[in-house]
């Protein structure tokens, strides 16, 4: 096939696909999930009020940082929580204990949709 100006060539019109393929979950959005109409921050902050120091840990002298990762799902719950990082388990199910006693969040949204975003935070156990 000889191919000129002269030739004609089709031409296809690209519409973006609404049902396109997402990820699970997202780190950062264009409306990031607020809890209590406040930043990741406050929420550490109030995470931190919630935990209790487990009596085990401090009897025996442990303290250090926590990370815990979550995902704020499209209705706002906390869900596929995860220790990544912690001294000792007694500590990790202080933090674990916590989370379950937050108030739903005001989810995340990119181009308009609720999306899951996922979030990292460290809890720290520090005796006095």
């Amino acid at each position: 096939v000889e191919v000129n100006e002269d030739t004609e060539m089709p031409f296809f019109e690209f519409e973006p696909d609404d049902e396109a393929e997402e990820p699970d979950y997202f780190v950062l959005v264009e409306d990031m999930p607020t809890y209590r109409g406040n930043d990741q921050s406050y929420f550490q902050r109030h995470l931190q009020e919630l935990v209790i120091y487990p009596a085990i840990a401090q009897q025996e002298g442990i303290q250090g940082k926590v990370f815990v990762k979550f995902v704020v799902d499209k209705n706002g719950k906390i869900v596929n929580e995860t220790i990544l990082r912690s001294p000792h388990p007694s500590l990790s199910e202080a933090v674990l204990a916590a989370l379950k006693q937050t108030d739903t969040w005001k989810p995340g949204e990119q181009r308009g949709r609720k999306v899951k975003v996922t979030f990292t935070v460290p809890v720290f156990f520090k005796l006095n």
